[in-house]
């Protein structure tokens, strides 16, 4: 049993408390109040500290990599249109316990299918605490994973099979979503993987019409469509120590969140493209943070302005 004390708590539902402290016993918060006194108790002190819930780290392939082969098994290449397929089976814990994701932070990963197929499979989300796999799972069928990446045409192309061209990954797509009625059958969020300016301008206008909870993924060459997206209705928050603190911020709108690598950042044109430039307050010898908890950092921050002003 232990007490994080006087602490700025983030509790997760868009409300912080200031000076606060919490009490933990074994894997589950007992109380959050101010004051709490236990004789037994080992006291943390979080005086000047913000304390957060664990992040989320939403699209990972790195525990469907098996130790010690290194084989892809969210990597299925039978057949380009796979909904059915869920990666909970694809997971090895070995693999995800040598991450130790939770040291960092990062309590929960969204397990996703590889970038092979047009639609890979579903999302599984789960903890990163070594324990039983089947205790991890916090949400099997999290989200539907697809893909419009060279990657597919390189593995069909290659066996002689369609796709051979993005014409064909296209096609497909439509496909599936116009005879299949994929949307409507699988009541889901769509993470779709699009990685050049035109395979994202493609995906837009091909989804133009349809309702769909859409997450692009891998686009490393968004900025080259920031513009089009920005006509969208899409405001677009760049990360970088030295913008204005995220608190002070107005996240509550569409927002489209860039994180640059650890070493370089976001590039010079990515950046001046970005309507606002957000920072993360830090305290102490922390020059940044990994790519991964940032994001979750700043999505929290977003989320938890939009259920303050839902709430008003």
């Amino acid at each position: 049993m232990y007490v994080i004390k006087n602490g700025t708590i983030h509790t997760g539902t868009g409300e912080v408390l200031e000076n606060y402290d919490i009490l933990i016993e074994g894997k589950k918060i007992k109380k959050i109040e101010k004051n709490i006194c236990e004789a037994d108790a080992e006291i943390i002190d979080a005086t000047g500290k913000q304390v957060f819930p664990g992040f989320i780290d939403p699209h990972s392939s790195i525990g469907a990599m098996g130790l010690p082969t290194r084989y892809r098994d969210n990597a299925e290449t039978t057949n380009v249109i796979n909904p059915d397929l869920s990666v909970k089976y694809a997971i090895d814990p070995d693999e995800v316990n040598a991450q130790e994701f939770y040291k960092s932070g990062i309590t929960s990963v969204g397990f996703s299918p590889d970038h092979c197929n047009v639609i890979g499979g579903q999302i599984t989300v789960c903890k990163t605490a070594p324990d039983h796999m089947a205790n991890r799972i916090v949400k099997e069928h999290a989200a539907m994973k697809g893909s419009v990446c060279s990657t597919v045409k390189d593995v069909y192309g290659a066996s002689n099979q369609m796709p051979k061209t993005r014409m064909g990954i296209f096609h497909l797509l439509k496909e599936a979503i116009r005879k299949d009625d994929l949307l409507k059958k699988y009541q889901m969020p769509f993470v779709i993987a699009a990685e050049t300016a035109g395979e994202i301008q493609c995906l837009m206008e091909l989804l133009k019409d349809e309702d769909i909870q859409l997450t692009i993924v891998d686009g490393f060459e968004f900025g080259d469509a920031i513009e089009e997206l920005k006509e969208k209705g899409i405001w677009f928050v760049c990360a970088d120590m030295g913008g204005e603190s995220m608190y002070r911020m107005n996240l509550t709108g569409p927002i489209g969140l860039v994180i640059g690598n650890e070493g370089e950042g976001v590039s010079r044109l990515v950046k001046e493209a970005c309507d606002f430039t957000a920072s993360i307050p830090m305290k102490g010898d922390i020059d940044s943070l990994n790519a991964s908890v940032a994001a979750g950092v700043l999505a929290y921050e977003i989320v938890r302005q939009r259920l303050a002003s839902e709430s008003k």
